[in-house]
């Protein structure tokens, strides 16, 4: 039996809602983390300056030692430099594994909730089917909603591979809310924000 609209949209918020909090969850864990390991990051780094200007077998690497470590600001001053940068590049993983987890909920939401509207009703969906070609042996055997359900089927296993925007922009085709729809306090969908989205991933990335 075909899930109900009610069905599918109570699967879809529960998973994003679960997989949103597990966004949060690392987020939280990384912000409570760092302060905590910062001092061990610092004093490894401190130890490897050190050990780097004062051990004799590392001579071989620097062609004037002093003036390398005058230039880097002393041990203290270098090893802090290393840690500071190791710390950004762990706040900086943890923001992009975020954005790519968070593109990867709301992309899979809007798949979903575009079956939500298919479940409730297909009519909406005619306009971009009617002129699909439909063979003979599509035909035999079956009603015009049976064909009408293949076809939005087809249509949205396309939708699946192509770009959130692309998604979204079928869901507000779908979907027309009015111009003051605002059920979100301090929040109003923007399609500009979900076009830079793929770029800022691609950054992080």
């Amino acid at each position: 039996m075909m899930e109900s609209a009610e069905e599918i949209f109570s699967k879809a918020f529960n998973s994003v809602t679960s997989r949103f909090a597990a966004i949060f969850s690392l987020r939280k864990v990384a912000d409570l983390g760092v302060p905590a390991v910062t001092p061990a990051i610092y004093q490894e780094w401190k130890d490897f300056a050190f050990d780097l200007f004062h051990n004799d077998e590392n001579d071989k690497f620097f062609i004037d030692k002093q003036g390398a470590l005058e230039t880097a600001g002393g041990v203290e001053n270098l090893g802090q430099e290393i840690a500071q940068n190791e710390i950004a590049k762990f706040r900086s993983a943890i923001d992009g594994a975020s954005l790519i987890f968070a593109h990867s909920v709301v992309d899979d939401a809007v798949l979903e909730y575009l079956k939500v509207t298919c479940a409730h009703s297909t009519e909406p969906w005619i306009p971009f089917i009617e002129n699909r070609n439909v063979k003979l042996s599509e035909i035999s055997g079956k009603n015009y909603a049976q064909l009408v359900d293949e076809k939005i089927s087809i249509l949205l296993n396309e939708l699946e591979r192509q770009s959130l925007l692309v998604k979204s922009d079928r869901l507000f085709q779908i979907c027309r809310p009015d111009a003051d729809f605002s059920p979100i306090n301090d929040f109003t969908f923007s399609r500009n924000r979900f076009t830079s989205v793929p770029l800022t991933i691609n950054k992080k990335a």
